[in-house]
């Protein structure tokens, strides 16, 4: 082997080394800085998009018209039930179904001011609803049959969202009047 060619080699070598040990430096820089400064893990409230909210362990929650919600709201035509829809901008940071559902809930007058949605969360098609515990009360039957409806109506928008369930402070409930609500509700 000529002088030339060990020479080669072990400047070679060297660069190699250099190489890795600068890598390491700034691997180990980026990851020093992420777990040190607790905003480098956040995205900025300004750069986060409202289409779509990542549910707790669930899939994200996709609305058909980016940034807003429809609203249903009952009206009684006779004995006939419909629902008016109107469009809601979702704020920044906003959950759309927690609002979606929220605003119906308080046109409905039917449930208890304090009786509110706390958290959404869909999985395998099955929308997961957690209310607050105002909302676990015997409704009439008309009024229990509006809360459903207007329930699965609202449901209709979220992509991906075929079945309902209705928990209260996190636990299973049998039923808000007579509709069993042990088993998931299609929302057709």
């Amino acid at each position: 082997m000529s002088k030339r060619t060990q020479t080669a080699r072990k400047g070679g070598k060297q660069a190699a080394w250099l190489l890795i040990l600068a890598g390491s430096a700034v691997f180990g820089g980026v990851f020093a800085y992420v777990k040190l400064n607790p905003d480098a893990n956040t995205v900025p409230e300004a750069d986060r998009r409202n289409d779509r909210a990542v549910t707790p362990a669930g899939e994200k929650i996709a609305t058909k018209k980016p940034g807003q919600v429809q609203v249903v709201k009952p009206v009684y035509q006779d004995e006939d039930l419909t629902f008016d829809k109107e469009d809601v901008k979702v704020p920044q940071g906003g959950d759309p179904v927690v609002i979606a559902i929220n605003k119906f809930l308080k046109d409905t007058k039917i449930v208890p001011e304090e009786a509110v949605l706390k958290s959404a969360r869909l999985e395998k098609g099955v929308m997961t609803l957690d209310f607050s515990s105002a909302f676990d009360r015997t409704y009439g039957t008309d009024d229990e049959r509006t809360l459903i409806n207007g329930l699965s109506e609202t449901l209709k928008q979220f992509e991906g969202t075929r079945f309902m369930k209705i928990l209260v402070d996190g636990q299973s409930i049998e039923t808000l009047g007579s509709v069993d609500l042990t088993e998931n509700l299609s929302i057709d």
